[in-house]
Order: structure tokens, then C-alpha cells, then sequence
């Protein structure tokens, strides 16, 4: 992984196709970053760029650690709009 350069990691998709049969959840991006974004402005440039639903500090860490050890994953979270 290099400094600065964006790194995508996806979800398993058995278990997507598990998790979505409950109609109550959704899928989407998640950008994730080193630092809370609070400030508007930052999370629309965010959403632009990375077509992202929500930001986080902490998905990316997850999904390296699962692919690094060749585990299947799926990040699910609960947020308010």
C-alpha cells in the first residue's frame, strides 16, 4: 500500500447476497479516512470523488486485515442521514 494512493476493497459477495436478503439494509461506499469529517464542505468533496455514501475511520483497517489473511468480509454499519 502506498502513501496517498487509494486502495478499494470490496466485500464478500456470498455475504452481501446473505446480509441483503433483509430488505432493511442497503449497500453502498464507504470511503474511509484518518481523521473525523465533520466540516460539510469536506464531506461533499469526499462524496464526489469516491462516489462514497458514508466516511469512517476505521472499514479499511477491517477489510486489509480480512484480505491479508484471505478471510472473507463485509462491513456493515447503521448511520443516520
Amino acid at each position: 500500500i502506498e502513501p496517498n494512493k487509494t486502495t478499494i476493497y470490496y466485500s464478500d459477495k456470498n455475504l452481501i447476497k446473505n446480509f441483503t436478503k433483509d430488505k432493511t439494509l442497503i449497500t453502498g461506499t464507504i470511503a474511509t479516512g484518518y481523521i473525523f469529517v465533520a466540516d460539510t464542505k469536506l464531506k461533499q468533496s469526499i462524496k464526489k470523488e469516491f462516489d462514497a455514501d458514508i466516511v469512517d475511520m476505521e472499514s479499511a483497517a477491517i477489510a486489509q486485515t480480512a484480505q491479508r489473511n484471505n478471510i472473507p468480509v463485509i462491513v456493515i454499519k447503521t448511520f443516520q442521514t
